[in-house]
């Protein structure tokens, strides 16, 4: 339901938003409110306002897979967030905007070879796909809708599908980090067209992501190993079913922490 809602919110930029900020060439997104309100001081202030959050966001997006690298790897959850930063400074401070475009194919390339290879593993482990999907029916993990409209509720259908297409819309019509990159694109329809293969990708890798998570838990659906004390965190989950069942298979351990800083720097 989030990827329906994200479906929602890339199609809305790209008929909507696209055609207003692709023929300005900005460099920044607030360089608009300067240009529509003729307020320099409007600019600075939002610049202002969307700062805390960025700043925030980013902590957040380094500090969240460094739990489960932790969990892996050797080294510290500070070490790791340390690493983080300074490669993707480095990287996008002396290469520029191709350095970035080019990190992230590089980087999404290694993400679906490391989920591809955890959900081919644990299907074979648990006894094939049917096997994998019936273990999570059964435990309640398949449900995709849920028609109530009772705010209380944490997920719904509506309110999952709200929260896609909302958080999608903003990274996409509105973001500093996709103006950018939209920008760079040569025409108009090239850049609508690198959209809509874009979405296409983000619906597919979500929902193998999710499929990922199913799969492991397929496998200890059993034998809970957060109930056992093996892992401190649900987040731990997947890099515990990497190393207690994959670890057998050469470099495998090595592509799902390349796999986690891909994430990471993404």
């Amino acid at each position: 339901m989030l990827s329906a809602g994200t479906v929602i919110g890339v199609l809305l930029a790209t008929v909507i938003f696209l055609p207003v900020f692709y023929p300005l060439k900005m460099t920044s997104i607030n360089e608009y409110l300067e240009l529509r309100f003729r307020s320099r001081f409007l600019r600075l202030t939002v610049f202002l306002v969307q700062l805390v959050p960025t700043l925030v966001y980013s902590g957040l997006c380094l500090y969240a897979p460094t739990l489960a690298m932790a969990s892996v790897t050797p080294l510290s959850v500070e070490a790791n967030i340390i690493i983080l930063g300074v490669v993707c400074f480095l990287y996008s401070a002396m290469g520029g905007l191709r350095a970035v475009v080019w990190a992230d194919v590089v980087q999404m390339m290694v993400i679906l070879a490391g989920s591809v290879s955890v959900v081919v593993v644990a299907c074979v482990r648990v006894g094939g796909l049917q096997e994998v999907w019936d273990i999570a029916e059964s435990a309640d993990r398949t449900q995709l809708f849920d028609l109530s409209l009772n705010p209380y509720k944490r997920h719904t259908t509506a309110n999952v599908m709200t929260m896609g297409a909302v958080l999608f819309l903003n990274s996409y019509a509105v973001s500093q980090t996709n103006l950018q990159r939209i920008c760079a694109v040569p025409t108009i329809g090239q850049a609508r067209r690198v959209l809509l293969i874009n979405l296409i990708g983000m619906v597919a890798m979500s929902i193998l992501q999710d499929f990922s998570g199913i799969c492991a838990f397929a496998t200890y659906h059993g034998c809970d190993p957060l109930a056992r004390g093996i892992i401190t965190s649900k987040d731990q989950i997947l890099p515990y079913f990497v190393m207690d069942q994959m670890s057998f298979i050469l470099g495998m351990p090595g592509l799902f922490v390349a796999m986690l800083y891909s994430g990471s720097l993404r």
